[in-house]
């Protein structure tokens, strides 16, 4: 469904810049190209999937055909004055906001770094559309907290093995193998 693969798109996208940061460490031209592409392929994902998502929830709101639904502008509606609206609309600027920096991913540490924070961020707006985000109060913050929490560290551990997995078959000798899954080994430590 184009909600499932919106949310595979956000969560790629935040493992390959987490693994670039926390993972990593000195990248090969060679890695590099193969994470922005990834990288590129994630966010393309999320920015082709966010706009059809709209519609296909305003329709389902509105209970018309998708041409009425287009017509009367009730993604407009649901973009400005829905939580779902504010948190898809989150995830499609901040990806937007990244495309520059996935451009240049591996070749600076500060922007690495600050495309990471991004897509962390994005990946967090996802609690914003489960049950978390319909819930008030006290227990709402703690739903949200651990949606978040579980959210962030899918991307940076489950989907990451994909990134790993390119690199440890680019890194030629054992001993930058074994570094690589490591510090891998250790971010699971703490997304565990």
């Amino acid at each position: 469904t184009t909600r499932a693969l919106h949310f595979a798109g956000a969560l790629s996208l935040g493992g390959v810049l987490g693994f670039v940061v926390f993972v990593a460490g000195d990248i090969s031209p060679r890695l590099a190209r193969q994470l922005r592409v990834t990288a590129r392929f994630s966010a393309a994902l999320m920015l082709l999937t966010a706009p059809l998502w709209l519609i296909l929830v305003g329709a389902s709101m509105s209970a018309d055909s998708l041409a009425t639904t287009i017509i009367d502008r009730v993604p407009k509606t649901v973009l400005l004055d829905t939580q779902f609206g504010h948190a898809l609309g989150l995830r499609f600027a901040l990806t937007l906001s990244l495309l520059p920096l996935i451009v240049r991913l591996g070749r600076r540490r500060i922007g690495d770094s600050v495309a990471a924070l991004m897509a962390a961020v994005s990946v967090a707006a996802i609690a914003w559309q489960g049950h978390g985000g319909a819930e008030l109060g006290s227990a709402a913050s703690i739903h949200l907290t651990a949606d978040v929490t579980h959210l962030i560290a899918a991307a940076l551990w489950l989907v990451a093995l994909r990134p790993l997995a390119m690199g440890l078959r680019g890194e030629e000798e054992v001993s930058g193998q074994y570094a690589l899954a490591r510090r891998f080994s250790r971010l699971c430590v703490v997304c565990v």
